[in-house]
């Protein structure tokens, strides 16, 4: 008993008030009721992916290009349960039950990032993520999306760690577990590849010339498997980009949209004037709305073929597309408010909107990551003023649960067959 104070989980949750740990039961059975009913809250298509791949768990070292192009460490985890587990069913309960980690591990990076916030409003924000669909469904119906994300948000959890101890003359243990894990979750979703480049930009940024080189060193071997894969699997390679950039930007900026628009709307409406004075700019208006005139002209996307869930909700209620186009104008304008004045933020953001160009664009592609990245890396104080008001980050809650509920009754009546 006398280590018992040393306990990490003890230490960490001691604070945490009694309520916001029943709120993540709660959360936590919602989840293992979305199990028993076969909850694919996010479009449909993560259980078509789980039983098309599932061969690929069944065994995961006979090549399969025929049915997957993604990176393969997700169907060597999911085999090597499944060969213990030796069921469908228990595979995805132990899905389930490691899903309960990703929001823990959210809040553990909110605490390293905002070590002033309170504690329960930290924990209380980070449950978000149980309403995240894509997130709750690749858990569910085990998928690369939710593996990835655990390796994700493990990654940053020991960025966090190196940042705040400036150790930036020698390859540490946590800067190393930072290039490992997010190795790992390119090895999983290769679309992570491009939140890595943002992270070699903040190691050129922050190391020693002599450290860096050597990081990159580390990141190169990491990376020959990638080569590797890509070289004798291109398809990986080939179903990862689409020149046409402009139905990419559009769909890209619609999709975040969806994430940006509460945090933004939420914090103007507690401070209207103030808000209204540090964000208005005729100039980035206009520009937003030009942008979207004029790559509309081009705009040729698929929306069958995913677009986010703007792009449904526009063409099923208005028929027409003109509510995702103003979703794009707002995307646009609301990542001015993020970029201005910051060259982190224009960058990742740059390698976000570019970077993910793809013939697919679907809502999954950025839960709960952008969530994940506007908290921990985007610097912005309308994100820190959500987390520093209780209300604020509870009616950002029930936004989310709006949209997971919405998610749910879609799954339910397929309405997107009508499109």
């Amino acid at each position: 008993m006398k280590n018992f104070n040393k306990n990490i989980f003890f230490r960490e949750y001691k604070d945490i008030s009694l309520f916001n740990k029943y709120l993540f039961v709660f959360f936590s059975l919602t989840l293992l009721i979305g199990l028993y009913f076969g909850e694919d809250s996010s479009g449909g298509g993560t259980i078509i992916d789980f039983h098309q791949t599932f061969p690929m768990v069944e065994n995961p070292f006979v090549f399969r290009g025929d049915i997957n192009w993604h990176f393969p460490l997700h169907f060597y985890i999911a085999g090597f349960l499944y060969n213990i587990l030796g069921s469908k069913i228990f595979l995805k309960f132990s899905f389930v039950i490691s899903s309960y980690c990703i929001p823990i591990l959210f809040y553990i990076c909110l605490r390293n990032r905002y070590a002033k916030i309170d504690k329960n409003n930290l924990f209380l924000f980070s449950l978000i993520l149980f309403l995240i669909p894509a997130l709750r469904t690749s858990a569910i119906w085990p998928n690369p999306h939710f593996t990835a994300t655990f390796f994700f948000i493990s990654s940053l959890i020991y960025f966090a760690k190196w940042e705040k101890k400036k150790n930036f003359n020698q390859i540490t243990k946590n800067l190393f577990l930072t290039i490992l894990l997010m190795s790992l979750a390119v090895y999983t979703r290769q679309l992570y590849a491009l939140i890595f480049l943002f992270l070699v930009f903040i190691f050129f940024k922050k190391l020693e010339f002599k450290t860096f080189l050597k990081t990159s060193l580390l990141i190169l071997f990491f990376a020959l498997p990638g080569f590797y894969l890509i070289f004798t699997w291109p398809k990986t390679l080939t179903l990862s980009f689409d020149l046409k950039l402009y139905n990419s930007v559009l769909v890209n900026v619609s999709i975040i949209s969806l994430y940006l628009i509460p945090f933004y709307f939420i914090d103007f409406w507690f401070k209207k004037k103030i808000f209204l004075k540090e964000n208005i700019s005729f100039k980035a208006f206009l520009f937003s709305i030009l942008t979207v005139l004029i790559l509309s002209i081009y705009f040729d996307y698929n929306y069958r073929h995913g677009g986010g869930a703007f792009i449904k909700l526009s063409l099923l209620s208005l028929d027409n597309l003109y509510l995702f186009y103003l979703t794009s104008i707002v995307g646009i304008y609301l990542f001015f408010l993020l970029c201005k004045n910051n060259l982190d933020n224009f960058i990742l953001t740059s390698l976000i909107i570019f970077g993910f160009s793809a013939t697919v664009l679907t809502q999954k592609y950025f839960e709960p990551m952008m969530i994940i990245l506007f908290f921990i890396f985007y610097k912005s104080e309308t994100f820190e003023n959500v987390l520093k008001n209780k209300k604020k980050i509870t009616y950002s809650l029930l936004y989310f649960t709006i949209y997971l509920l919405s998610a749910i009754v879609n799954d339910i009546y397929n309405f997107n067959s009508s499109l």
